[in-house]
C-alpha cells in the first residue's frame, strides 16, 4: 500500500467514523460508547495502516448494504440499523468521501478524539503520517448529512440538522420535520422558484395539516423555527393572522398592506385548521374556500375584488393584485376537529386533495425541556440564507424523464395504480396533486442538501420515501370517504369490530357515541351496508337484549336472531 492509499483510508475511515459517531452520541452517548468499544475489542486497537485499513473495509461494507436496504436509524434500542450510506455511493464505493477529504482535508485528521463523549480514554489514534497529510484535531462536526455536491458545511443537510435541534419538546417530531420542509418552499416560493413540467409550471405552494394530538403546543413549534427566521433576516415570511372578515383576508393574500412592500409569498401557520375552515363555511366567508383552492399554483393573476362605488371619497378601494399569491401552509389538527369541519364536497371540490395530510402521532413526556442549542442557530440561519438565493427553473438528474425507463416513470405507474385500487374514485382525484407534490419534495430536499435546484437521486429517493408516508395515511383516512359524516361513521364500525365477538349492546355504543346528533341514522347505514349486524339474544319475556356485532366477528351460527 503506498502512503498516498494509506492516507486515503485513513482519511475516509476516520470521516466515516466522525460522522458515525456524532449520530449515536446524539442518541445515547453513553450506550452506544461502550458499544463502539464493544465492537473494537474483537479487533484490538492498532495504530497500524493494516488495522486502519481493515476496519475502514468493515465500514464500507456496511455502507453498502445499508444503502441497498434502503435502511435508517430506528432510535437509540436498535444500533443495527444506523445508516452510513449518506456518505457512500449507492454501491458503497467511496468515490464521494475521498471527494469530501480532499475538498477539506481538515475533516481527515487522523488524530481525532470523541469530543462529544469527553472521554479520554475514548480515542483512536493510527500514526499514519505523510509529509502532505497536514495532522489536527478538528471540532466536533455538527455535519446531520452531507450536501450533495457541495462542500462540507457546518450544517449540511438544513432539513435534518433543524429537525434534531428543534426536537426539544414533546411535540411529535414530525412537526419539526414539517416547519423544516415549509421553510425552505416558503423561502423558494418567495424567490419564484417553478419546475416546469410538461405543459405547465408547478410552483413550490404545499399546504401541510399535521394530524396531531392536542396539548401539544403547537405555538412553540412556532416560537423556536422563528428564532432561525430572525437570525437569517427573513422579513414577514410567517403569518398566522386570525382574519375578522373576507376581505381582510384577501387584502392579506394580496401581499399589500398601507404603507408597507409588497410581498411575495408568506407560510400561514394555522395553529388549528378547524377554525379556518369553519370561517371559510360560513356566510360571512363565503366564495373565500374556492377563492383559495384556484389559487394552489395558479400563474394567473387572481381578478380584483371590487366593491360597490357609492360615488363617495369615502369608497372602499378595490384590492389589487399584482403578482399571483405563492401561498404556504402549516396547519395542525387533531382528526375528529379536522373531519368535523370538512363540507362534503371538500374532497370532490378541490380543497382536500390539496392539502398535504401527514400523521404525526407522538406521546412524550419531558418535564423539564432544555432549550435549543442557541450556538447552532446562527449556522443554521446561514444556511437558510443561502437556500434564499436561490432562483429559476428547478432540474432533473439525466435521465429522470425519460418517458420509458425514467425514474419518474417508475414511480408513477404503480403509484397510480395502488391509488386506484385503493379507491377509485377518491384515489384519482387526490392522485392528481400527488403526482406533483413528489417533485416539489425533491426540489426541497435537493435545496436542504445542497443549496442547489439541481435534483439529485438522493434527493428523490427522499421524495419518494416521504410521499409513501403521505400515500399510506391517505389510504387510511379513504376509509372515511373524506368527509365528516364517513370519519365518524368509520369511528363507529371501529369501536364495535374492536369489542370483539361480544360486540356491544346498545347502551354502550350510545354512551360512547352520546355527543353525535346523528348518531340512530350512522348506526342505520352501517347496518344497512352490512358492516354491523344486530344480534337479538334469546327472550324471557320481554324485550330480547341484543348487541351490535362487526361482520368479521358476525357467526350466524350462533344463537339468537339477526335484526
Amino acid at each position: 500500500m503506498t502512503p498516498n492509499e494509506t492516507r486515503d483510508n485513513a482519511a475516509e475511515l476516520l470521516l466515516v467514523e466522525q460522522e458515525r459517531l456524532f449520530h449515536l452520541a446524539l442518541r445515547d452517548a453513553e450506550h452506544y460508547e461502550s458499544r463502539f468499544r464493544d465492537e473494537h475489542a474483537e479487533f484490538g486497537i492498532d495504530e497500524s495502516p493494516g488495522y486502519v485499513a481493515e476496519v475502514y473495509r468493515e465500514y464500507r461494507g456496511v455502507a453498502g448494504e445499508n444503502h441497498e436496504n434502503n435502511t435508517s436509524p430506528a432510535g437509540p434500542d436498535d444500533p443495527g440499523t444506523v445508516s452510513y450510506s449518506s456518505w457512500t455511493d449507492r454501491d458503497g464505493s467511496t468515490w464521494m468521501l475521498r471527494r469530501l477529504v480532499r475538498v477539506n482535508p481538515d475533516l481527515a485528521a487522523a488524530n481525532w478524539q470523541d469530543a462529544s463523549h469527553g472521554s479520554a480514554d475514548f480515542s483512536w489514534s493510527p500514526q499514519i503520517v505523510t509529509p502532505e497529510f497536514r495532522i489536527e484535531t478538528p471540532p466536533p462536526p455538527r455535519i446531520v448529512t452531507p450536501a450533495g455536491d457541495a462542500a462540507p458545511r457546518s450544517v449540511g443537510d438544513f432539513i435534518s440538522t433543524y429537525t434534531v435541534w428543534a426536537d426539544v419538546v414533546e411535540a411529535p417530531r414530525a412537526l419539526h420535520e414539517a416547519f423544516a420542509i415549509q421553510l425552505i418552499a416558503s423561502v423558494l416560493n418567495r424567490a419564484k422558484v417553478f419546475i416546469n413540467w410538461q405543459a405547465y409550471k408547478v410552483s413550490l405552494d404545499i399546504w401541510m395539516v399535521l394530524l396531531a394530538g392536542s396539548g401539544i403546543g403547537k405555538n412553540i413549534i412556532k416560537g423556536i423555527g422563528e428564532r432561525v427566521i430572525d437570525a437569517a433576516k427573513i422579513k414577514n415570511l410567517i403569518d398566522n393572522t386570525d382574519w375578522g372578515s373576507k376581505e381582510a383576508f384577501y387584502q392579506k393574500m394580496s401581499g399589500i398592506t398601507p404603507g408597507q412592500c409588497t410581498v411575495q409569498s408568506r407560510l400561514y401557520f394555522w395553529e388549528e385548521i378547524a377554525t379556518q375552515m369553519k370561517k371559510f363555511n360560513s356566510f360571512a366567508f363565503d366564495g373565500v374556500k374556492t377563492w383559495l383552492t384556484n389559487c394552489y399554483d395558479n400563474q394567473k393573476l387572481p381578478p380584483d375584488v371590487a366593491y360597490s362605488n357609492t360615488g363617495r371619497p369615502t369608497n372602499t378601494p378595490p384590492i389589487r393584485f399584482d403578482h399571483a399569491p405563492r401561498i404556504n401552509i402549516l396547519a395542525l389538527s387533531t382528526e375528529e376537529w379536522f373531519f368535523n369541519n370538512l363540507f362534503k364536497d371538500d374532497a370532490t371540490g378541490g380543497f382536500t386533495p390539496r392539502l398535504t395530510l401527514i400523521d404525526a402521532p407522538g406521546d412524550r413526556s419531558i418535564a423539564i425541556p432544555d432549550p435549543p442549542d442557541p450556538e447552532l442557530i446562527p449556522d443554521l440561519a446561514s444556511a437558510l440564507e443561502e437556500i434564499t438565493t436561490l432562483q429559476g427553473e428547478v432540474q432533473f438528474f439525466d435521465g429522470f424523464r425519460d418517458k420509458q425507463h425514467g425514474d419518474y416513470k417508475k414511480w408513477y405507474e404503480p403509484t397510480k395504480a395502488r391509488f386506484v385500487a385503493k379507491s377509485p374514485s377518491l384515489g384519482r382525484i387526490f392522485w392528481s396533486r400527488h403526482r406533483v407534490l413528489v417533485l416539489k419534495l425533491a426540489s426541497v430536499y435537493e435545496a436542504s442538501m445542497s443549496r442547489t435546484l439541481r435534483v439529485t437521486p438522493e434527493a428523490w429517493e427522499r421524495a419518494v420515501t416521504k410521499a409513501a408516508e403521505i400515500e399510506a395515511t391517505l389510504f387510511r383516512l379513504f376509509n372515511t370517504g373524506m368527509t365528516g359524516a364517513g370519519y365518524t361513521m368509520n369511528q363507529m364500525e371501529t369501536a364495535i369490530a374492536a369489542a370483539g365477538p361480544s360486540g356491544l349492546s346498545g347502551t354502550e355504543f350510545s354512551d360512547r357515541f352520546k355527543h353525535e346528533k346523528d348518531r340512530k341514522q350512522f348506526l342505520e347505514t352501517l347496518m344497512e351496508t352490512g358492516r354491523v349486524v344486530r344480534q337479538y339474544g334469546a327472550s324471557t319475556g320481554g324485550r330480547p337484549p341484543s348487541r351490535l356485532i362487526h361482520r368479521k366477528w358476525y357467526n350466524p351460527n350462533t344463537e339468537g336472531d339477526q335484526g
